[in-house]
């Protein structure tokens, strides 16, 4: 993340493994929404605040979590995600975190 006097803030989720962490969008309020991989490369959801704390989510029944590319956080931090299934199917959900 890069501030507006240039500064760089580097972070990582937590749980994140060797997938690391990837920050897909940032709201007007400075939400980051974006996936991480855990030790065993499941992708799950996260949200920063602009504070820097981190909550991470998963849809109820999914087994996966994919937050797409562009800008999946809207103002009222609303989050577009895809999630796997037990029964692998792929399906579109909005998340809404508890974000700070």
């Amino acid at each position: 993340m890069r501030a507006q006097d240039g500064t760089n803030t580097n972070f990582d989720v937590p749980a994140a493994g060797p997938f690391g962490t990837v920050g897909f969008g940032i709201n007007p309020a400075g939400v980051i929404a974006g996936e991480y991989g855990d030790a065993s490369n499941v992708l799950h959801g996260f949200v920063r605040a602009k504070d820097g704390t981190i909550t991470t989510f998963d849809p109820p029944g999914s087994i996966q979590t994919f937050v797409p590319f562009g800008s999946p956080i809207n103002p009222a931090g609303v989050i577009v995600d895809d999630t796997l299934a037990q029964a692998m199917c792929l399906t579109a959900s909005c998340a809404l975190p508890t974000a700070p």
